[in-house]
Formats: C-alpha cells, structure tokens, sequence
C-alpha cells in the first residue's frame, strides 16, 4: 500500500495538473516536502547557553479514559491537553497548578464530538505544572508537564516513524526512549495503519503514547497511512498555520521552535508540494519559502526539516523493489534550498528501516522502524551510508556545539549507529 499513493499523485499531476516528460518516472515526479531556514550567526541573535538538562518523566501511566489525557502541544507560555472519554461529555475541565497540592487553576475544556481539549495560557517558560482532567464524572490523576524552555537552550528529542499496526512493538519502543528523558519526540508520520478507522488511534497509536503521552508532546508530520484523516487535525494541536488550515487543499504543514531547534514539518502528500517547482505560487508554497527566511529559523542554533516522505530509499517492500524508490521532488526541490539556507538534518520515514546518508551536505535520515513490518534492501545509492533493517529510535542531542545522533535497535542500550554535526562545520 505504501507505494500506491506516490504513483497516483504522480499520474495524476501528470495527466491533469503539470504535464510530464516522456519517460518521467514515480521519483522523477515524486512527492515534495519543501523545508527549510536560514543561518545563524546575526548580531543580536539569541545565543545558545549551558548544557542539556534532562527532566524527570514519571512513571505513572493513567488509563481513566481511552485515550489520553496526553501533551497535544507544550510552547513557552501556552498548552494544549487533550483527553478522549467513552461517550459525549460536556463537563470536561482541567485543573492545573505549580505543584500537585495547588491545582487552583481551572481551565473548562472544548469538545469536538468525544474530543476534549484544554488549552492553557499564559503560563512561565520552562517551568512544570500540574495537572488533572474531568469528564462524565471520572477524573485522572494528577500528572503533570513542562513548558518548551527558553531559545537559547539545547534539548533532547526522539525520532521515531511508522509505528503503524504493531503496538506491541511501538509500545515498548516507547517505554525504552523514555528512558533517555527526552523534552519532546518527533514523530515522522504513519503512527497508524489506516487513519479512517477511528479505533485504530487510540489501540496503534494514544494507547502505547501513554507511559510519555500524559507528560511531554509527540508532534507528527502526515504519513499516506494516516490518510488525512479528519481525525488527525481533531486530536493533534500541532500549530498549523491560519492560512493552510484547510486540510483538504492544504494538508498538515507547520513549523516550531523547540529551544535551540528549529523544526518545519511538511505534508509530503500534499499535490500543492508536489507540484512546487512548477507551481511555486501556491499558499503552502509560498508560506514554505517565508519560513526559509524566517527569524525562528535564522536565530535557531540547528535548523530541522521533517516530513514522511525520504528523497531517496534504499529498502522497500518485500517481493515490491520496484514500488518506491524516493520522492524526486524532495531531491531535486527540497534539498537544495535545504543547503541554501543552512539546514542541518532531513528527518523522514515511509521506508520500514534505518537509513543514513548525506544529499548536498545536509543530513538525510529515514527512520521508519518503529513496528511497521520491515523493508528488504532493494538496491544502492552513492548518498545513503548506512543501511540497518531493524526495529529502532533515534535519540538526538541538540547541545551548542555539536548535535549527536544515537540509533537504537528495540530492546537494546547500545546504540547501533552514532552520527555527530559539528555547529558552524562546512
């Protein structure tokens, strides 16, 4: 099913959009994930200080409702939780505080359906709070997050991609990452195996989220699994912009800053971004470019594009070598810009395997191991290093002077591929 979404938006833009050369191939007109930002180094800018400083994650997982309550969105002085009760409620509140004793901040939640959501502001930078939702008269225990710290702070994050269809490796694939404390992950989309199916999020996906779900945020870039669903944009607050919240046109494009990261995640499913190169006026597009220039990316200390979508892939289907190759337009569209504009990393899945290599100096890293059944290698590209077919995380460690990256296979605690960027390297 993975390689099927590819091919039909590529002949369709072919044949009604764009037009094709003769002979173009699925990569040739392949899917596009435009990302990118500009460099540091401006008078004034903020300036990374200290080291990583790991937070406590606890250990109590709290099963009150289906799904959640869970971290949907942690900025510097907003948040957003979200909670999912049996059956429609319109109670739904959350009381929140500096610690578990005071929760004396209330907080009535809004409802889309059985959704709930509390969204909270006006709150202190990198600072924890307390918290406990209601609904149908159940309440949680109380849990708690933190706030994103501030610009100038490096951090810890996971990558980790195509969860789909196998809780029971996702699950503890979850648990093993929390190990290493992470202040966010970062989700590269297909976290279930088919997004029209409404149980399938809370069994493949909010259900083994919750051991970090009710503490820190996940954000997720739109894997083809995930369908765009209406369900996606109902449970996750990922800060979509006003003029692209049209998901049918416009798919799930946003972008965040995180400390001293700058993370632009795009819709590589979107036609509009496949279609960039040729039609470069489009809202989502044109937003793209703005955010190449903007100043959360020029004054971010390391600069990260995600999408679901890889430029080039190694591994593929069994049986299927034929079925997906890469996405031209990431390659040829994507990458450059990437280069242009100081981008250090390419974080995506789609392939069910660890791949690392290098495409015009930036970092190119699939990882799409996090239980989806796993890919076979297919064939060999000069620009992919390192080839691992594996269940597997990738840990990263944003500090000021360098950013490590550790890839862990399921169930191991020695990292099985170690990758270092040094800050300000040509």
């Amino acid at each position: 099913m993975r390689g099927i979404w590819p091919a039909v938006a590529s002949l369709w833009l072919c044949l009604f959009a764009i037009g094709c050369s003769e002979g173009a191939s699925v990569r040739d007109a392949g899917l596009d994930a435009g990302l990118d930002a500009g460099d540091g180094g401006d008078e004034g800018l903020p300036v990374c200080q200290g080291s990583i400083e790991l937070r406590e994650i606890p250990e109590e997982i709290d099963t009150t409702f289906p799904v959640g309550p869970i971290v949907d969105l942690a900025d510097r002085d907003h948040a957003t939780i979200m909670w999912e009760p049996e059956t429609v409620c319109e109670d739904g509140e959350l009381v929140y505080g500096p610690s578990a004793d005071s929760l004396d901040l209330r907080v009535a939640a809004s409802r889309d359906d059985r959704i709930l959501k509390a969204r909270l502001i006006g709150l202190e930078t990198d600072t924890r709070y307390f918290y406990r939702v209601s609904a149908c008269g159940l309440e949680s225990s109380v849990l708690s997050f933190y706030t994103a710290p501030p610009p100038s702070t490096p951090i810890r994050f996971a990558i980790w991609g195509d969860s789909q269809s196998h809780p029971e490796i996702s699950g503890p694939l979850v648990e093993q990452f929390k190990r290493d404390r992470p202040h966010m992950t970062l989700h590269v989309g297909d976290v279930l195996g088919d997004g029209t199916v409404y149980d399938q999020w809370r069994d493949e996906h909010f259900t083994p989220l919750r051991p970090i779900g009710h503490y820190l945020p996940t954000h997720s870039a739109m894997g083809n699994h995930e369908r765009n669903a209406l369900a996606y944009y109902r449970y996750f607050d990922n800060p979509i912009p006003e003029a692209l919240r049209d998901p049918d046109q416009w798919g799930a494009n946003y972008a965040l800053r995180y400390g001293n990261v700058f993370f632009l995640v795009l819709d590589t499913n979107n036609l509009h971004l496949l279609a960039a190169e040729l039609v470069p006026d489009s809202a989502v597009v044109e937003w793209v470019e703005a955010q190449l220039r903007s100043e959360q990316a020029r004054t971010a200390t390391w600069r990260i594009a995600a999408a679901h979508h890889p430029a080039l892939a190694e591994c593929w289907s069994p049986g299927n070598c034929d079925g997906f190759a890469g996405q031209g337009m990431v390659e040829e569209w994507l990458f450059p810009r990437l280069a242009e504009h100081g981008f250090h990393a390419y974080f995506c899945g789609h392939t069910h395997a660890y791949e690392r290599g290098e495409i015009d100096g930036v970092l190119h890293l699939i990882s799409g191991g996090a239980g989806g059944n796993l890919d076979e290698w297919c064939r060999d590209f000069e620009e992919i290093e390192i080839v691992e077919n594996a269940h597997h995380y990738v840990r990263v460690d944003a500090a000021c002077d360098r950013m490590t990256l550790r890839a862990y296979r399921a169930g191991e605690s020695e990292p099985f591929d170690e990758v270092v960027i040094e800050h300000g390297a040509p």
